[in-house]
């Protein structure tokens, strides 16, 4: 029981001046990452996203935003309307045809990327969701 109690103790406590560990979680900035679609938002609930060549979507700090549905190549220009808004426009996109795309996340991605949306940033998470409550999950890539 003492050994238990010892080790419990210099469990708990940090020598002098050490500090605690700085948390090592934190969510990545909206802007300037790459954030890969992990889940389509659709009526019927929500569906896994698994595709050879992943979905993504960069939001720049100038407004810009760049990305790939699978297939094509997305453009469109954002703006911050509010903490949970964000008002997207000039929408544009590459009309390439693919073997091997995946038309529901080609659709799903243009169909969000346009007027208003609202957004949702936490951990490593980013929610886009269109006023009529269809969506993209979408999570920071690491590499």
């Amino acid at each position: 029981m003492t050994i238990l109690t010892l080790i419990t103790s210099l469990t708990l406590f940090a020598a002098p001046g050490a500090g605690l560990p700085a948390a090592t979680t934190s969510a990545p900035p909206l802007t300037e990452t790459r954030w890969v679609v992990a889940e389509l938002v659709e009526p019927a609930g929500v569906t896994p996203v698994t595709a050879a060549r992943p979905a993504y979507l960069i939001f720049h700090a100038s407004g810009e935003v760049e990305g790939y549905d699978t297939c094509n190549w997305v453009s469109a220009s954002a703006v911050v309307a509010d903490a949970e808004t964000l008002a997207l426009t000039d929408f544009s996109m590459t009309k390439r045809l693919c073997r091997d795309s995946v038309p529901r996340v080609e659709s799903a991605v243009g169909h969000v990327l346009h007027g208003e949306i609202a957004y949702r940033l936490e951990a490593d998470t980013l929610r886009l969701t269109h006023p009529d409550g269809r969506g993209l999950v979408l999570r920071a890539d690491a590499g």
